[in-house]
């Protein structure tokens, strides 16, 4: 982030996040309904490098909300093959905040794009599904 913010001129990143808690502990389905309202307000959600190689649930609830995914290109990416983001350099922030002010100031493309994206993932990638190839694989489905 710190060598992101002197690329971005003009651009205001917002950061947040969501948990519903009362005296009884955590709100789950209020927790996962109010992440998914905050995600579908985002225009273009920026996903920063993480550890695993394999693609974080993160990457599937924004484009299931109907959100515009940027995220790093990570060659070792075992399941990002047929994922329809826009992938950046994360060695190169000048290139990611390059990438977000091509995606807002082409909001068209975008929004066409990212509604490609939604019905792919609920088309394909819904936890249903995923669910199913795990049991086929156990010989349980």
């Amino acid at each position: 982030m710190k060598r992101l913010i002197p690329h971005l001129k003009g651009i205001t990143l917002v950061l947040g996040s969501v948990q519903v808690q009362d005296l009884s502990g955590l709100c789950v389905r209020e927790t996962a309904a109010r992440y998914a309202g905050e995600l579908r307000k985002i225009k273009i959600f920026v996903n920063l490098t993480h550890l695993s190689q394999l693609a974080v649930t993160k990457v599937y609830e924004v484009l299931a909300c109907g959100t515009f995914l940027i995220t790093p290109a990570i060659a070792e990416h075992q399941n990002f093959e047929n994922l329809k983001a826009h992938f950046y350099d994360s060695s190169r922030p000048e290139h990611l905040a390059e990438s977000i002010r091509f995606c807002l100031e082409h909001e068209s493309d975008r929004i066409a794009a990212t509604h490609q994206c939604c019905e792919q993932v609920h088309r394909l990638d819904r936890l249903e599904n995923r669910c199913q190839v795990l049991l086929s694989a156990l010989g349980a489905g």
